[in-house]
């Protein structure tokens, strides 16, 4: 379940997850000129970085090198889609912490311009996500761990996301069905494991 909201600068409904628990509220501003990232200090540390060099602004490598494999390449796509319209992006996704597992990150982003309409600035929250009830996708695991269909699992619902934010009424039923066949029996562990 989701707590939706209206964007204003794009129309678009935006929700976060009702069943989760948010924790240490990270921000941060990506100077797109210089390619540097200056984070406050509960950003740096759900990333697993240290904070005096956060603060002092690190590239983005720095970041996107603690997103799951899995995760990564479509995080990256988002991203640079938001920087070249100077839109919104919000996504969840897993991050290599300071104590070597793989948490839950929402991250909400947004690309602010110049006159020109040059992407300038990039700014966004960070909170970790913990879920209160039984998910299988609450639990964080060693780093080195796999699950294809956890990974396919996790692509899924972020599509999911993206298409009912984008009113896509069918993919969002389609998606829906295989979230649900995804999760359901044998086939899928008690254990999410990323």
């Amino acid at each position: 379940m989701l707590l939706k909201s209206q964007d204003t600068a794009t129309g678009t409904q935006i929700g976060l997850p009702l069943d989760a628990q948010y924790q240490n509220v990270g921000l941060w501003d990506w100077n797109l000129a210089e390619n540097l990232i200056f984070a406050d200090e509960p950003a740096a540390a759900l990333f697993g970085l240290e904070p005096a060099l956060a603060k002092r602004g690190l590239p983005p490598e720095s970041y996107l090198s603690r997103i799951h494999p899995s995760d990564r390449s479509f995080i990256e796509k988002q991203i640079e889609t938001c920087i070249v319209s100077l839109g919104v992006c919000s996504d969840e996704y897993r991050v290599k912490g300071a104590d070597g597992l793989y948490h839950w990150l929402y991250t909400r982003g947004r690309c602010f311009g110049d006159a020109q309409g040059q992407a300038t600035v990039y700014s966004g929250l960070a909170v970790r996500v913990e879920r209160s009830n039984a998910s299988p996708l609450a639990t964080a695991v060693p780093a080195n761990s796999s699950d294809p269909i956890g990974d396919i699992l996790h692509i899924c619902l972020n599509a999911r996301g993206m298409a009912s934010t984008q009113n896509m009424r069918i993919v969002t039923y389609f998606l829906d069905m295989l979230i649900l066949e995804l999760s359901e029996g044998d086939r899928y562990a008690s254990k999410y494991l990323n």
